[in-house]
Protein backbone atom coordinates (compact mmCIF):
# COMPACT_ATOMS: atom_id res chain seq x y z
CA UNK A 1 0.00 0.00 0.00
CA UNK A 2 1.73 3.67 -0.88
CA UNK A 3 1.57 6.22 1.45
CA UNK A 4 1.41 9.72 1.58
CA UNK A 5 5.28 10.20 1.68
CA UNK A 6 5.48 7.96 -1.56
CA UNK A 7 3.13 10.21 -3.41
CA UNK A 8 5.67 13.40 -2.14
CA UNK A 9 8.38 11.62 -3.08
CA UNK A 10 7.06 10.83 -6.79
CA UNK A 11 5.83 14.54 -7.02
CA UNK A 12 9.40 15.72 -5.71
CA UNK A 13 10.83 13.74 -8.76
CA UNK A 14 8.33 14.70 -10.89
CA UNK A 15 9.16 18.52 -10.17
CA UNK A 16 12.86 17.85 -10.75
CA UNK A 17 12.53 16.19 -13.84
CA UNK A 18 10.78 19.53 -15.28
CA UNK A 19 13.21 21.73 -14.08
CA UNK A 20 15.51 19.55 -16.18
CA UNK A 21 13.61 19.56 -18.95
CA UNK A 22 12.76 23.39 -18.96
CA UNK A 23 16.99 24.03 -18.09
CA UNK A 24 17.24 22.07 -21.95
CA UNK A 25 14.81 23.69 -23.97
CA UNK A 26 16.10 27.19 -22.74
CA UNK A 27 19.98 25.83 -23.29
CA UNK A 28 18.37 25.03 -27.26
CA UNK A 29 19.03 21.67 -26.54
CA UNK A 30 16.99 19.17 -28.31
CA UNK A 31 15.08 16.21 -26.13
CA UNK A 32 16.27 13.24 -25.68
CA UNK A 33 15.01 10.43 -27.54
CA UNK A 34 12.61 8.02 -26.02
CA UNK A 35 12.97 4.46 -25.45
CA UNK A 36 13.34 2.37 -28.55
CA UNK A 37 13.72 5.11 -30.74
CA UNK A 38 16.03 5.74 -33.84
CA UNK A 39 17.59 9.50 -34.13
CA UNK A 40 18.32 10.57 -37.37
CA UNK A 41 19.47 14.23 -38.90
CA UNK A 42 17.56 15.57 -42.06
CA UNK A 43 18.76 17.93 -44.01
CA UNK A 44 15.16 20.18 -44.95
CA UNK A 45 15.08 21.51 -48.53
CA UNK A 46 15.38 25.24 -47.12
CA UNK A 47 18.44 24.27 -45.40
CA UNK A 48 17.26 23.66 -41.59
CA UNK A 49 18.93 20.54 -39.92
CA UNK A 50 15.85 18.36 -38.63
CA UNK A 51 16.67 16.46 -35.50
CA UNK A 52 14.33 13.53 -36.08
CA UNK A 53 12.72 10.86 -33.06
CA UNK A 54 11.69 7.65 -35.21
CA UNK A 55 10.22 4.39 -34.12
CA UNK A 56 11.35 1.48 -35.82
CA UNK A 57 8.90 -1.50 -36.72
CA UNK A 58 10.90 -4.35 -38.68
CA UNK A 59 7.64 -5.57 -39.56
CA UNK A 60 6.74 -9.14 -39.99
CA UNK A 61 6.18 -11.36 -43.40
CA UNK A 62 2.62 -9.68 -44.67
CA UNK A 63 4.28 -6.51 -44.26
CA UNK A 64 8.09 -4.40 -44.64
CA UNK A 65 9.98 -2.67 -42.27
CA UNK A 66 9.19 1.02 -41.74
CA UNK A 67 9.81 3.91 -39.84
CA UNK A 68 7.67 6.21 -38.10
CA UNK A 69 8.36 9.85 -37.01
CA UNK A 70 7.17 10.61 -33.84
CA UNK A 71 9.50 13.96 -32.89
CA UNK A 72 11.43 16.39 -34.86
CA UNK A 73 13.16 19.49 -33.83
CA UNK A 74 14.55 22.43 -35.13
CA UNK A 75 17.07 23.28 -31.46
CA UNK A 76 14.78 22.65 -28.93
CA UNK A 77 11.30 23.49 -31.23
CA UNK A 78 9.34 20.86 -31.65
CA UNK A 79 8.02 20.96 -35.37
CA UNK A 80 6.65 17.81 -35.99
CA UNK A 81 3.13 19.21 -36.19
CA UNK A 82 4.36 21.91 -39.06
CA UNK A 83 5.72 19.52 -41.17
CA UNK A 84 3.56 18.87 -44.69
CA UNK A 85 2.93 14.85 -45.15
CA UNK A 86 5.41 14.33 -47.96
CA UNK A 87 8.43 15.74 -45.87
CA UNK A 88 7.23 13.41 -42.78
CA UNK A 89 7.65 10.58 -45.76
CA UNK A 90 10.46 11.62 -47.31
CA UNK A 91 11.96 11.64 -43.63
CA UNK A 92 10.70 8.21 -43.02
CA UNK A 93 12.29 6.94 -46.21
CA UNK A 94 15.43 8.12 -45.47
CA UNK A 95 15.61 7.11 -42.02
CA UNK A 96 14.73 3.26 -43.14
CA UNK A 97 17.65 3.63 -45.75
CA UNK A 98 20.21 5.00 -42.90
CA UNK A 99 22.51 1.76 -41.43
CA UNK A 100 21.46 1.13 -37.85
Amino acid sequence: MRTIEDFEALEDMVRELREELAECLMAGMTPARGIGEVEFTFDHPNGDEIICHLEYDAGDPSESERMTLVGAYIGATDVHGLLPFAIIDQIEAEALNEPR
